[in-house]
């Protein structure tokens, strides 16, 4: 009887290993803000929201008033992907600590720097 019953938790073994990866696909969806189309891609069909299609802005504020659109460094082309792909909180503080740096060191000397990154 026993062997019976493994064979029959065998047959689920697939379902129940596509159910762990789909919930784990909605949770850094929901939680981390990821890309429905990347981590399994379950929600591609249901949205045009993909990594590409998110963009980054940033820009040099001086008393809150924007006083320059900084485009991203081509050599930060990577993090800047990844960033848009996954915009987890500490992914885009990185990135700004990044820029801020990269920044600094050209002689911006913005006092605030905004950096922001939504979908089109």
């Amino acid at each position: 009887m026993t062997i019976v019953r493994q064979k029959g938790l065998l047959h689920y073994l697939p379902v129940i290993v596509f159910v762990m990866i789909v919930a784990h696909h909605f949770y850094w969806v929901h939680q981390a803000h990821l890309s429905p189309w990347l981590g399994g891609g379950y929600g591609m069909f249901s949205t045009t929201d993909y990594g590409p299609s998110r963009y980054i802005r940033i820009y040099g504020l001086q008393d809150d008033v924007i006083q320059e659109e900084i485009e991203v460094p081509s050599k930060f082309a990577k993090q800047a992907r990844a960033v848009r792909s996954l915009p987890h909180d500490n992914n885009i503080l990185d990135f700004a600590f990044l820029i801020e740096n990269y920044l600094n060191s050209g002689q911006h000397g913005y006092p605030v720097i905004l950096l922001s990154c939504y979908p089109r």
